[in-house]
């Protein structure tokens, strides 16, 4: 039987810039109502006038490869040296203790001599 209920996904091998807010989004043209019971407008990622403009800016700004190659020739100051320690593996449980074999049964009568 045809199901119509799949996800219709549209994957385009360009860059896509962003669409002003004077012109209209594109849409498809379906022949018949998508989905009953949802919403009238898709989801979508909120224009600069919730999120601002981009910075222009960086936030970190960037170090001069000469600098970094410097700071790793330089030696660092090293921090007091810890005690060194071992890990070493103990056992959740102790271990049963195995119990001394019996001693063999005495016998009540003399043993023969020759």
């Amino acid at each position: 039987s045809k199901n119509n209920s799949e996800l219709l996904v549209l994957v385009t091998p360009e860059l896509v810039r962003p669409i002003p807010s004077s012109q209209p989004a594109p849409e498809l043209q379906m022949p018949e109502q998508f989905m009953k019971g949802t919403r009238a407008t898709a989801p979508r990622t909120p224009g600069m006038e919730v999120t601002g403009p981009v910075p222009v800016k960086p936030p970190q700004p960037s170090m001069p490869v000469e600098e970094l190659v410097r700071l790793q020739k330089t030696p660092q100051a090293q921090a007091p040296t810890a005690m060194p320690y071992q890990l070493v593996p103990i056992p959740l449980q102790p271990q049963p203790q195995a119990q001394p074999a019996p001693a063999p049964p005495k016998s009540s009568g003399g043993s023969e001599q020759r």
